[in-house]
């Protein structure tokens, strides 16, 4: 039975070196690295790409108020834009258009009668009409044309004289509804 020896005995034979000794040690080591890389890499965020992001972040803080500091800037523009448009339309609304009065005149002047001057009174919505007429029944004539006019409230002869010439020098004046004066009527 010499032979039958037990593994003790073959391990105590070998030198005292078994296969599996060593191990033990290999995994601390093993495992001391992963941990110390860890360790590396953890001071390596906590000190250089914490501070990094932070200050990334801090100059995107920076551009976003520019931005909005923009467009307020830019928000105020265009409200004083909208508020001149809308300022423009209310005077262009009550804007007094003299033109529309020409217009009615020269439309409806009698063949025998021509102005030699006109004075137009928005406030006051009256015109003032100067002009030479072949006779006194040209000047009715006219006068006629004038009160037939849609816009005109009142029409009336001012003054009157005969010239040399056998013609007859006259001033109308017209008394006018507001929406002679405006582009859109009332």
């Amino acid at each position: 039975m010499a032979q039958s020896s037990s593994l003790l005995e073959k391990e105590l034979r070998q030198g005292g070196r078994s296969a599996g000794a060593g191990w033990p040690w290999h995994l601390l080591i093993f495992m001391s690295l992963i941990v110390g890389l860890f360790l590396l890499l953890y001071a390596g965020m906590t000190w250089g790409y914490v501070p990094y992001l932070e200050s990334q972040v801090g100059r995107r803080d920076a551009e976003i108020k520019k931005l909005i500091s923009l467009g307020d800037e830019k928000t105020a523009s265009l409200s004083r834009f909208y508020s001149k448009l809308a300022n423009a339309q209310i005077l262009l609304k009550e804007h007094a258009v003299g033109t529309r009065i020409l217009d009615l005149v020269e439309n409806n002047l009698h063949p025998t009668v021509y102005l030699t001057g006109a004075d137009i009174q928005s406030v006051q919505r009256t015109a003032r009409l100067s002009g030479i007429a072949s006779s006194y029944d040209a000047v009715g004539q006219q006068l006629a044309l004038l009160r037939k006019q849609p816009g005109v409230i009142s029409a009336f002869l001012e003054d009157s004289s005969l010239r040399e010439q056998g013609d007859v020098r006259f001033t109308i004046r017209l008394i006018m509804k507001p929406s002679a004066f405006r582009e859109t009527g009332e």
